[in-house]
């Protein structure tokens, strides 16, 4: 154990036995608990209810959502719920003969476009397609959930494999919000990222992954900044411990990696 842990217990028994002979400690114990309890109580309970009785969802009547990465995970789910309350939405897929993708095809209000955001030729054909298929509707918003994950240490991760993470979560990124940013401007629109709280601390195993999530963080922020006045929300989700985390395809080459480990 590391001194400044021994020292840190030492401490706290400490003040546990003097605890007794301290005035009005235990009074001032009480109210620090009951302000932190009522406080926090008070907070929830105000934000639930504030949802439930003075938000509206917004109407679908008239737009379009773009999301990519909806073979699975959180762009599929997205998909069926913004068509279930009225929004049409362009669902991209890197596998438009997926499971998923044949399933979001069966929805009236969704239109399944082969979409591999690491491809250029991939985006810019989903461009044309969108502005065809958006007939009277507006580009409402759009959200670049596409991402891969990997896992492995540095060392040890093929740079193929580095390179195909980098591609996806990146440069696919930051290609498909440069190519439909023109339509977003034209309906005041918004560009929805899915971030991680990888982009702010890494995790040991996940280097490569938080590498480019750290990136993601930047690319919002300048994006921010840069479309600020000109009628163009920025926004940034960073979803935490849900099951579904992206549609991520997992970037993971374990013959390369173990390749790689063997050879030191």
């Amino acid at each position: 154990m590391r001194t400044s842990w021994v020292l840190f217990f030492a401490l706290v028994f400490t003040f546990c036995k003097c605890w007794k002979y301290v005035p009005l400690a235990s009074t001032v114990a009480q109210w620090i608990g009951f302000v932190v309890i009522v406080s926090s109580l008070s907070y929830w309970l105000a934000r639930y209810i504030w949802t439930v009785a003075f938000v509206d969802l917004v109407s679908g009547e008239g737009k379009a959502v773009l999301v990519t990465g909806c073979d699975s995970g959180f762009g599929y789910y997205l998909v069926k719920s913004l068509s279930r309350i009225g929004f049409f939405v362009f669902a991209g897929c890197l596998d438009a003969g997926s499971d998923g993708a044949n399933d979001l095809s069966k929805f009236a209000k969704v239109k399944v476009l082969q979409m591999d955001i690491s491809s250029e030729q991939q985006v810019n054909d989903a461009l044309v397609a969108i502005k065809e298929g958006l007939g009277s509707r507006v580009l409402w918003a759009v959200v670049c959930n596409a991402g891969i994950r990997n896992e492995g240490l540095l060392e040890w991760v093929p740079m193929e494999t580095l390179k195909r993470v980098i591609d996806v979560n990146i440069i696919g990124n930051c290609r498909v919000s440069k190519s439909f940013l023109p339509l977003l401007r034209k309906a005041k629109g918004r560009l929805v990222v899915i971030t991680s709280s990888f982009g702010y601390v890494t995790m040991p195993m996940a280097t490569p992954y938080s590498m480019t999530k750290h990136a993601l963080v930047s690319m919002v922020d300048g994006l921010r900044r840069e479309c600020y006045g000109k009628g163009v929300d920025i926004i940034s989700v960073m979803p935490q411990a849900y099951k579904y985390v992206t549609s991520c395809t997992h970037a993971l080459d374990y013959e390369g990696i173990l390749s790689t480990g063997s050879e030191k």
